[in-house]
């Protein structure tokens, strides 16, 4: 999907150095960018002409949206994100059993929670990035290490 170069810089952008082991740490990210990614595909969902007319069900699902904050401990293999695409399409499932929506709904849900979780699936290879450069000693926080001096540096030396 992205080269490894860009998954190390959004890992630096994600992750902090140092932080990479850090459960309480991951559990808020985890929880900030799951609200954040639901509460982008519920907007969007909201907008879809193909959806307008399903509220009860857009309503159910901002439930949901608002509710996975509580559920987002790091489970699984101990890693960012690790449960999230299971946990979600199950829950998703499960809010198809009781309105019993048509399949065109069903697709359309389906197609905004695929890219969902293409944005997990990007998240979580980030952060497998930033903890296994953490483990093996090459992470590295920025690019600032390898930045030329500004030009003011110049001007001091003159003066």
């Amino acid at each position: 999907m992205f080269q490894n170069a860009m998954l190390k810089k959004f890992a630096s952008g994600l992750v902090p150095r140092g932080m990479e082991l850090t459960t309480s740490y991951l559990n808020a990210l985890e929880n900030s960018l799951s609200t954040a990614i639901l509460n982008k595909i519920l907007a969007e969902m909201k907008g879809d002409e193909h959806l307008a007319h399903e509220a009860s069900f857009l309503a159910e699902f901002c439930f949901f949206a608002d509710d996975e904050t509580g559920m987002t401990a790091i489970k699984g293999d101990g890693a960012l994100m690790s449960g999230t695409k299971s946990r979600w399409s199950e829950h998703v499932e499960n809010l198809f059993h009781p309105h019993l929506p048509s399949s065109e709904l069903q697709e359309k849900v389906r197609e905004y929670m695929a890219r969902a979780n293409s944005m997990v699936d990007i998240v979580r290879k980030s952060y497998l990035v930033a903890r296994d450069d953490h483990i093996n000693g090459t992470r590295i926080s920025s690019e600032a290490e390898n930045e030329p001096k500004s030009v003011d540096y110049l001007v001091v030396d003159l003066a």
